[in-house]
């Protein structure tokens, strides 16, 4: 069967808000059809038993397990698996508001997009908040790149969005092989190469939920580093496919030290006087380079081996 849109869900220990998160779905106000696919690792809790009473009751509803946390595998394996002209992506821990599907959808076809990016709200406890950072635009291709790598009104989220399939159907994007903090942002940036229009949205769509949110961050040394590579990759993949927008990515070389000033305070905490020194050092050092004019540099480089594996 051929849904309108296939919600792709991975799991792993939810049995806290896996039904709030189903339950937004089957409670959608839609004329549309949508599928369910859960993906799911296996769990030490109880979120199978609450998710195989979903299936018995749903047939639109289906789980597939997987021997991986990674989320981008998880995704992945759900797109593979997807029978919908749409795909929308959820997260456990989160819900959507009653008529999420129907706008989204509505606009995408309305306006002819590719991808539609809505707003969403905050959620802490019982105190809900909404994100204002957002507004109604229509982008082209070059636009939607670079919204995304301002970082502002446009995030890299991929739960926020819908897409037309055959964007993400049978493609074979270059993503680490574990959990990396902003995955989203180089899955988007990949996608976003082959589109060519995107709807942002103000109204919000979409509850993400920060209340049980780790607060490990600030002892991360993966996250500054890899925010870095994920740069240098962005500069990689324009020069491949799109080199007429190389200039634009050149003018964003303070918005980049900007985000980068903004993570390092998110992980200041975690590292000693001595670290936080060598991670400032690091940071100057590496968007030196990717902000330079020419050809980026790959030889001895940070970068260097997520481009060899993935991108050649």
């Amino acid at each position: 069967m051929l849904y309108d849109v296939s919600i792709i869900i991975p799991v792993y220990n939810n049995e806290r808000s896996i039904s709030r998160c189903l339950d937004s779905i089957i409670s959608q106000k839609t004329k549309f059809s949508f599928e369910v696919i859960l993906v799911s690792d296996p769990c030490t809790d109880k979120t199978m038993e609450i998710i195989d009473a979903y299936i018995k009751k749903y047939p639109f509803i289906k789980n597939i397990n997987v021997s991986s946390r990674v989320i981008g595998v998880a995704r992945s394996v759900g797109i593979d698996a997807s029978n919908g002209k749409y795909l929308m992506f959820i997260d456990a821990d989160d819900y959507y508001s009653k008529n999420a599907i129907e706008l989204m959808i509505t606009t995408l076809e309305s306006t002819n997009s590719d991808i539609v990016s809505a707003s969403n709200y905050y959620v802490r406890g019982s105190k809900i908040s909404k994100n204002f950072f957002r507004k109604n635009k229509t982008y082209n291709r070059k636009g939607m790149l670079k919204a995304l790598m301002q970082d502002s009104y446009m995030h890299g989220f991929m739960w926020n969005k819908i897409y037309k399939a055959e964007l993400l159907k049978n493609k074979n994007y270059a993503l680490p092989k574990k959990n990396i903090i902003r995955e989203d942002v180089l899955t988007n940036f990949q996608v976003f190469l082959n589109a060519n229009k995107l709807t942002m949205i103000s109204k919000p769509m979409y509850f993400y939920d920060k209340t049980y949110e780790s607060t490990t961050s600030s002892k991360d040394f993966t996250r500054v580093p890899w925010f870095i590579d994920i740069f240098a990759i962005e500069r990689y993949l324009i020069e491949k496919h799109e080199p007429s927008f190389l200039k634009m990515f050149l003018s964003l070389k303070n918005r980049r030290k900007l985000l980068i000033f903004g993570d390092k305070l998110i992980v200041k905490k975690g590292y000693s006087k001595e670290e936080y020194k060598k991670l400032k050092t690091y940071c100057k050092k590496y968007l030196k380079i990717i902000n330079k004019k020419g050809t980026l540099e790959l030889t001895n480089m940070p970068w260097e081996s997520f481009i060899k594996d993935y991108l050649n």
